[in-house]
């Protein structure tokens, strides 16, 4: 378990999440460095590495509770209500930055298309049309189209 951060949050992707999160003080660790780079793995980009490591942070201090003990008081669901906040925007960011499911287009052409399919080091396509379609054999061992 690593702590790193530089000071600049535009030197790496682990920079700019701890950055966002605030978590920059080496003496209160919010989140290890493998955590994060778990978490920009997920959201595939430093802002959806950003939301997943928010989101992860908040299942973490959801568990925590107020405590009053004579006057002092600890108030822990404020840190759960200032990043819930924050986590909209960081959703938004992340899906401006690419990541989040961003929508993708494998073909913007049918020439284009056509390269995709000859292509002989492609995977085959989990579903296909006409995959569901039935065909039953006659008795002859003819073809024999049905509506079902």
């Amino acid at each position: 378990m690593s702590f790193t951060y530089s000071g600049d949050p535009s030197e790496t992707d682990l920079d700019y999440v701890r950055f966002r999160l605030g978590d920059t003080d080496k003496s209160e660790v919010l989140l290890t460095d493998e955590e994060i780079t778990g978490a920009i793995g997920i959201g595939s980009t430093k802002e959806g590495g950003a939301f997943f490591a928010a989101k992860a942070l908040l299942a973490k201090w959801a568990r925590t509770v107020d405590t009053k003990m004579g006057k002092l008081e600890l108030k822990l669901s404020q840190r759960v209500a200032a990043l819930s906040g924050m986590l909209t925007e960081l959703e938004e960011e992340a899906k401006q930055g690419g990541g989040l499911g961003t929508p993708w287009i494998a073909a913007h052409s049918i020439g284009r298309r056509n390269a995709i399919v000859d292509n002989s080091d492609r995977l085959e396509p989990a579903f296909a049309l006409g995959m569901n379609e039935f065909h039953r054999q006659s008795a002859d061992g003819e073809l024999v189209d049905e509506e079902l």
